[in-house]
C-alpha cells in the first residue's frame, strides 16, 4: 500500500514554516511530502522577472525544509510557482491538490512537533478517508490521537461516543494501542468555538473538509480557516 501524500503550501517571499528539528518531525515519516512553493507577484511586476531574481534562493529554502523531512524519514517533492497574488495562489494549489492526488493539505506557520493530534469527526462524511490519513501517522512517535465530537446539544452526547468508539476500535485494528487513543465527546453552545480552544492543546489537527472557501483567495472552508486562524496549530484537511 502506498503511502498517502500531503501536500503542504508554503507562502513566499517570507515563508513561515520553518521545522525545528527532525527528530520531531518522525510522525510524519509514513507520508510522502510536496511542498508546494508559491511566490505571489505584486501586480505591475513580470512573474518572468521576479522568477529571475528570486527562483535561487525560493528553491534553497524550499530543499531546506524538505531535508528536515527527508532527514526524519518520508519521501519528499518540491514544486515552485511564481505568479499572481490572491485568486490565483489558490488555483494552483488547487491544480497541485489534484495532479499529485494528494490525501490531505497541511496548513502550518510553524511545524515544530509531531506527537499530540486532534481529530476532530462531526459524522460519518470523510470518516473513511479520515482513518486512511491518522494511519499514516507513525504510532511510535505518538504521544496521543484524540478522536474529538463536540456538540450543543446534551442528548447527542451518547451517539457521538459510539461513533468515535468505533473509529477507535479500527485505529486498534491498524496498529495504534489503547494508550495512543482517546475519546473526547463535550457539550457546548459554541462548537467552533470550543473546537478552537481546544486545537490550542495539540500539536495538530486533522480535519475533513466539508465546505468550500467563503473567500475566492481561500483554499479551505470557513471551519478550518477559523480553527487555524484562533488556535494557530497546524492543520490537515483531508481530501475526498
Amino acid at each position: 500500500m502506498s503511502n498517502p501524500t500531503l501536500l503542504i503550501p508554503v507562502e513566499f517571499a517570507e515563508p513561515e514554516l520553518y521545522p525545528m528539528d527532525d527528530m520531531h518531525l518522525a510522525g510524519l515519516r509514513g507520508f510522502d511530502i510536496v511542498l508546494s512553493g508559491y511566490w505571489g507577484v505584486p501586480e505591475g511586476l513580470s512573474p518572468e522577472t521576479v522568477r529571475d531574481d528570486h527562483e535561487t534562493e525560493a528553491e534553497a529554502t524550499l530543499y531546506e525544509i524538505a531535508a528536515q523531512f527527508s532527514r526524519a524519514g518520508a519521501r519528499t517533492d518540491v514544486q515552485l510557482q511564481f505568479g499572481a497574488a490572491g485568486v490565483a495562489e489558490r488555483e494552483y494549489h488547487n491544480r497541485m491538490i489534484a495532479d499529485t492526488d494528494a490525501d490531505g493539505v497541511l496548513l502550518a506557520d510553524h511545524l515544530q512537533s509531531v506527537h499530540n493530534i486532534l481529530v476532530p469527526l462531526r459524522d460519518s462524511r470523510h470518516q473513511a478517508e479520515i482513518i486512511d490519513l491518522v494511519s499514516a501517522f507513525d504510532a511510535d512517535s505518538l504521544f496521543i490521537l484524540e478522536l474529538y465530537h463536540v456538540t450543543p446539544d446534551d442528548a447527542a452526547a451518547d451517539a457521538a461516543t459510539e461513533m468515535l468508539r468505533d473509529v477507535e476500535d479500527t485505529l486498534l485494528a491498524r496498529g495504534f494501542s489503547e494508550a495512543d487513543l482517546e475519546v473526547t465527546v463535550e457539550v457546548a453552545d459554541d462548537p467552533d468555538a470550543a473546537l478552537a480552544t481546544t486545537a490550542r492543546d495539540h500539536h495538530m489537527v486533522v480535519l475533513g473538509e466539508t465546505e468550500q472557501p467563503e473567500a475566492s483567495d481561500q483554499l479551505f472552508g470557513p471551519i478550518c480557516t477559523y480553527v487555524a486562524e484562533e488556535s494557530r496549530t497546524p492543520i490537515i484537511t483531508v481530501q475526498e
